[in-house]
């Protein structure tokens, strides 16, 4: 699933080259999860128009969160590979809004330091989700020519995401349901580079 993700992502960039405005973006995100905890990341967004008017794009968003559980016998990391649409109000323009949606493939690793007995389970595995995103981007001004980029913008967003852990019990992220629940609110901020 991740190389077809990263796949359909490659084919996008590829065959939009064609059109304007394509964006890759350096983000800092920070998700607070049902189950677990709250933590920050790290992360790269890249986008092209989906058709030649511009005001839908394909986005592929990924980052690295650490510390997701919030029980500290716990490390929990997760690296969403996501993939989706996002509609826009004027993609070209100085202020732009915009929502999205999408599908994401979560990459999983963790441990504990505590004992795993025969009525808990801890063995997570990557997991399918979804996601839903609105924000505002506000260009700051024209490009760099060392970056190659023709402008550059500020980005903030609140985004959800909806995804579930098999394999682990709640209890080791520090809820009381029978799963993983990994789904919250989360927020994004970065710079975006146009070309």
């Amino acid at each position: 699933m991740r190389r077809l993700i990263f796949g359909v992502c490659i084919l996008t960039m590829m065959t939009s080259a064609a059109f304007a405005d394509k964006r890759m973006g350096l983000t800092v995100g920070y998700w607070d999860t049902k189950d677990g905890g709250a933590g920050e990341a790290l992360g790269l967004l890249f986008a092209a128009p989906a058709t030649d008017a511009g005001g839908l794009m394909i986005d592929f968003r990924v980052a690295r969160y650490r510390d997701l559980a919030s029980d500290p016998s716990v490390t929990l990391e997760l690296v969403p590979l996501e993939l989706g649409f996002s509609a826009h109000t004027a993609p070209q323009g100085p202020f732009d809004l915009y929502a999205g949606l999408g599908i994401g493939w979560y990459l999983v690793d963790g441990s504990t330091s505590r004992a795993v007995g025969p009525d808990a389970e801890f063995a997570p595995t990557d997991e399918l989700g979804f996601y839903g995103t609105v924000g505002a981007e506000l260009g700051i001004g024209g490009g760099s020519e060392r970056l190659g980029a023709t402008r550059i913008s500020l980005y903030l967003e609140a985004m959800y995401r909806a995804v579930e852990i098999d394999h682990i019990d709640s209890g080791f992220l520090g809820g009381s349901s029978p799963g993983g629940d990994l789904s919250g609110a989360a927020v994004n901020a970065g710079i975006v580079f146009h070309w």
